[in-house]
């Protein structure tokens, strides 16, 4: 069959399906054009009085655009729009990456008007991307706020309009505005886990009684404590907020737990309360308290477990005889039977002594002198004594919780520290003995040219 024919017989349908093309564009107008503005809508609910963004995207997917301005308006009685372009007076948004520069950016903070064009001269916009981004904070009292983007219609020119790169008709058909709600909350992402205190028995109390109850406190300044997920572990018994032991007062930012242990504790050797919690933002936090240590144990197993770090552990009391102290005595020892010094350095234990003179003994936190027949010992924590004599401890009074933690966690930088505290004068003499030896020898030597 020839074209021509072909046409002619369908020519009689040609004007139905136009009719039908025009009312379907009329219809759905994004069909012809397909372009927007819009809200990226991850979220509709912002910290109040905390610094807030959000971004306003530009949509020319399946066209090319070369240009776009957009005018929105908020209600500055709401919100405040922060100044987001520090180089450029006044107050202006920050331009995004749909175009390739920026220009007309202005806030009116008193109408609520905000503007702002892009362009693009190289490559054009064909997706989605952002065009700007809004940074702002919600004004004490408000609860929600809603930004409104002026759209008169689809070709109009006088609003807000995406542009075609090759006709640069308006190819803007659509907007979404948006609108948000303020909650209270913290302004910093919560990452800082709670806090742990123990309150009976505080950590490495003595003489707590045996059926005594717990009471822990436990606080977070941010997200709040998730009690439900605290646990409690009391010389290997487990406790929960479930526990029919278990009771507390408080709100999430501070809570004070009481338990009452099914067990009493150990009378023999120490007790251990473990425990483990989080707050409602994850960050996990544990704690261990140890108490009720018994002297025995201080003495046979604290005592030589400190000294890796180089320190002694000897609870407050009098003088023991034969000078000794409980500690290893690794170390140089120099000094005479008959009269003389005898120095003990980079020990933890025993002093020297002298059948007659006086004996030194230099150790951590440790000095003891005296004479085998009559004299005095003194030690700043510690106390020896020699055959006869006196011994005064400075610290007689303190408790045995106050050596542990006075006398753990020290090193060789505190031996040095104490016992040898004259070095620092001794040099200083030296050296300015050396510069006035040296000035003399110059004087001298200048005597000499001159005869």
């Amino acid at each position: 069959m020839p074209f021509a024919r072909l046409i002619s017989k369908f020519k009689k349908y040609f004007k139905p399906i136009f009719a039908i093309g025009l009312i379907l564009a009329c219809i759905f107008p994004q069909i012809i054009f397909a372009a927007s503005f819009d809200f990226n809508l991850d979220t509709n609910q912002y910290t109040a009085g905390c610094k807030n963004s959000i971004n306003i995207m530009a949509d020319a997917t399946g066209k090319d655009s070369n240009a776009a301005d957009i005018e929105l308006y908020y209600n500055p009685n709401e919100i405040d729009i922060l100044d987001s372009v520090s180089n450029i007076p006044g107050i202006q948004i920050k331009p995004g990456d749909a175009y390739e520069s920026y220009f007309g950016n202005d806030v009116n903070t008193t109408t609520g008007r905000i503007r702002l064009a892009g362009a693009s001269f190289v490559s054009s916009l064909s997706s989605r991307k952002v065009f700007a981004s809004i940074e702002f904070t919600s004004k004490a009292g408000i609860s929600s706020t809603s930004f409104s983007i002026k759209f008169d219609g689809a070709g109009a020119t006088l609003d807000s309009n995406i542009a075609d790169a090759s006709t640069s008709d308006d190819l803007l058909t659509s907007v979404t505005n948006g609108t948000y709600t303020f909650a209270t909350g913290n302004c910093t992402a919560d990452k800082i886990p709670p806090v742990i205190t123990f309150q009976i028995a505080p950590k490495y109390a003595v003489n707590v009684s045996l059926t005594s109850s717990v009471t822990i406190r436990v606080t977070d300044n941010q997200s709040g404590v998730d009690l439900n997920q605290t646990i409690f572990d009391i010389n290997g018994d487990i406790y929960t907020l479930q526990s029919p032991e278990v009771t507390y007062i408080g709100q999430p930012l501070d809570y004070t737990v009481v338990i009452k242990p099914r067990n009493p504790f150990y009378s023999d050797k120490e007790s251990v309360i473990k425990v483990i919690t989080f707050d409602k933002a994850g960050n996990k936090n544990n704690d261990t308290n140890t108490f009720n240590i018994p002297i025995a144990v201080i003495k046979e197993k604290i005592c030589p477990d400190a000294q890796a770090g180089g320190t002694t552990i000897i609870p407050g009391g009098s003088g023991t005889s034969g000078g000794t102290t409980s500690g290893s005595t690794s170390g140089t020892t120099s000094g005479t039977t008959s009269s003389g010094t005898g120095n003990s350095s980079g020990t933890t234990g025993s002093g020297g002594t002298n059948n007659s003179g006086n004996g030194a003994s230099n150790s951590n936190f440790n000095t003891s002198t005296g004479s085998s027949t009559s004299g005095s010992t003194s030690n700043s924590n510690t106390t020896s004594s020699n055959n006869s004599g006196s011994s005064t401890n400075n610290n007689s009074n303190t408790t045995l919780t106050s050596d542990i933690l006075a006398r753990t966690g020290g090193s060789i930088q505190d031996v040095l520290t104490h016992s040898y505290w004259w070095g620092i004068p001794l040099l200083i003499l030296v050296f300015i003995l050396v510069v006035l030896g040296r000035n003399r020898w110059l004087k001298k030597e200048d005597r000499t040219k001159l005869r």
